[in-house]
């Protein structure tokens, strides 16, 4: 996390799914191990996937992705000198995970004034408490506000959907 590594979700779950496979054979016999049956198909795999003809065939197939690339670049740039000559050149500029920074946004905007009203609450019941009036109705008034602050609270604390 620190680095921002990512590990690849479908090895995330193969090593899920031998965990989980591994447990559940080891249930049924203790002394078989599902890894070390699975190694030389593994290193097999692994052999077979750095053989120099394969290394070749890859190496062929992205140098013609990008000869390709680069015989298009010259008129990609020409397009956009020509856009921005005319004045039509527009940038679209996506933001990653921009729909959960509007929710977060939206919540927010919910919260605050509810946050400012809940504290409120709290400071004027705490204000009628310690005014040190002998009134049932300051007392119930401070209760009030304090069972509606918690309301507030409570309702704060609900998942995010």
């Amino acid at each position: 996390m620190r680095y921002r590594i990512r590990i690849p979700a479908q090895y995330v779950l193969l090593g899920r799914t031998l965990v989980t496979l591994e447990g559940s054979v080891r249930l049924l016999d203790p002394k078989f191990s599902v890894v070390e049956e699975l190694r030389p198909q593994v290193k097999r795999l692994s052999l077979e996937m750095w053989k120099p003809k394969h290394l070749l065939r890859d190496l062929r197939l992205n140098l013609y992705d990008v000869t390709t690339t680069l015989k298009d670049i010259p008129a990609a740039v020409g397009d956009v000198l020509h856009r921005l000559r005319e004045g039509n050149l527009r940038a679209k500029i996506a933001v990653e995970d921009l729909r959960r920074i509007e929710r977060r946004l939206d919540r927010l905007n919910t919260q605050l004034p509810f946050g400012l009203l809940a504290s409120s609450l709290l400071v004027s019941g705490t204000l009628l408490l310690v005014q040190k009036s002998d009134s049932n109705l300051a007392v119930s008034a401070a209760v009030g506000a304090y069972v509606l602050a918690g309301l507030l609270g409570l309702w704060f604390l609900r998942p995010i959907r």
